[in-house]
């Protein structure tokens, strides 16, 4: 039985919490507290896992008990919960002000389904970042990456009952730099409109909401790394990349599963499946260029040097980061294993399958890597019947886009 803690101090939630755990599920146990003294009794004690936190609670240093928290049991999954209706910027300042968090989770009222899914997904993301190393080490970079304002203030209009394609076109309109970067990549040959998309309505409308935020998401978050010459990683190169491997992960994904949720799923994890990386070179330049030397000159996957020189890879920090955006769990995961670690223990769910063909795939058909070896598909996957029947014909769908893109370029 896995044991979570909650702590808050308000009555009608308080009680919410108390009719789920007498209706619950029997897997969990959960404790309540309503300040950080009973919170560390109750840690002390109890083989405590995950701990669920509103952000102010009367008489109670919540920011200061995360942080005894993560230096007395660094083991426990420290989950801040904001309220839905709580502003962008009081959300992104919590971001900000709770460096110790594992993961932001904005809900509205007490949903009893939302939160067994919740502890759900919590466990199951601890899993993923359940190696040490990566929390010792993010606990040490100074400034993660955020969250953009922008995308939050979409995610808030998506949770009203009213929100409209308008609408949300709307609240990206405001930022006219996002526009213009938002038409220019949906103009981008290898989405393939026959027509020029020409205002951010018709984007969101040809696209779709979840791809438009994912682009919002991306767009933004490489525009807080430095640029070459500070880091051993070219963010422009690796921007295309991803975005070329985006489009190839959904395009496989939507093949296997004729699925558009699992499509735009494929392309959120691709377009953010090396965020850990350059998150490492911008945060730790010095330390990241000696596992890029080693890379280099031992001609070996730049995931096993980082792993020798920081103890994790871009993978797990990457999915760090997705966790504490709250990103859905099996993106996450495909995130994580996007170089396929253990396909020999655990055949791969499609959205992770998808991920990695798609990066292979990538620098293959650009001949391109940072200026490292290209990498090879894991040779383990031909045991697999799903990869062995269709990998082929996942590569010419892929290079037909690529032909396309070059065709397109020359006239």
């Amino acid at each position: 039985m896995r044991k979570i803690l909650l702590l808050n101090n308000e009555k009608m939630v308080i009680e919410a919490y108390e009719d789920a755990i007498q209706s619950g599920d029997k897997r969990w146990a959960i404790h309540l507290a309503d300040n950080d003294i009973q919170a560390l009794k109750i840690i002390e004690s109890e083989n405590i896992e995950a701990i669920i936190s509103t952000p102010i609670i009367q008489n109670t240093d919540v920011v200061g008990l995360f942080n005894i928290i993560k230096e007395r049991h660094p083991q426990i999954i420290r989950v801040l919960q904001s309220n839905l209706l709580e502003s962008t910027a009081i959300q992104k300042e919590l971001l900000k002000k709770f460096k110790s968090t594992h993961m932001l989770l904005i809900r509205g009222l007490f949903d009893f389904k939302q939160f067994m899914q919740d502890l759900e997904n919590i466990f199951q993301y601890s899993a993923l970042i359940s190696n040490g190393k990566l929390k010792n080490l993010v606990s040490n970079i100074n400034s993660l990456p955020s969250l953009p304002e922008l995308y939050i203030r979409i995610n808030e209009k998506l949770n009203t009952e009213d929100a409209s394609l308008r609408e949300i076109a709307g609240i990206i309109k405001h930022d006219v730099s996002m526009t213009a970067e938002i038409l220019k990549v949906v103009n981008s040959s290898l989405f393939g409109f026959a027509n020029k998309i020409s205002s951010i309505e018709q984007a969101v409308a040809l696209l779709g909401i979840e791809m438009i935020k994912t682009l919002v998401l991306s767009l933004k978050l490489f525009s807080q790394f430095p640029r070459m010459d500070q880091i051993s990683v070219s963010i422009d190169e690796l921007w295309d990349h991803s975005f070329l491997t985006a489009v190839f992960a959904g395009r496989i994904a939507f093949a296997v599963t004729k699925d558009k949720n699992v499509q735009e799923n494929a392309f959120t994890a691709g377009l953010l499946h090396d965020i850990g990386m350059i998150t490492l070179a911008s945060q730790m330049p010095q330390t990241y260029k000696k596992a890029y030397e080693d890379a280099f000159i031992n001609k070996t996957p730049i995931n096993y040097s980082e792993n020798k020189f920081f103890e994790v890879s871009h993978c797990e920090v990457g999915a760090y980061l997705a966790g504490l955006w709250s990103l859905p769990l099996d993106i996450c995961r495909s995130i994580a294993r996007h170089h396929l670690p253990d396909v020999s223990e655990n055949e791969p769910d499609i959205l992770t399958l998808a991920v990695h063909c798609a990066d292979v795939f990538a620098q293959s058909l650009k001949d391109k890597n940072q200026g490292l070896p290209l990498e090879e598909l894991n040779p383990q996957l031909n045991h697999i019947e799903l990869f062995m029947d269709n990998h082929e014909q996942w590569f010419s769908m892929c290079e037909e886009i690529i032909e396309s893109e070059n065709n397109n370029s020359k006239t």
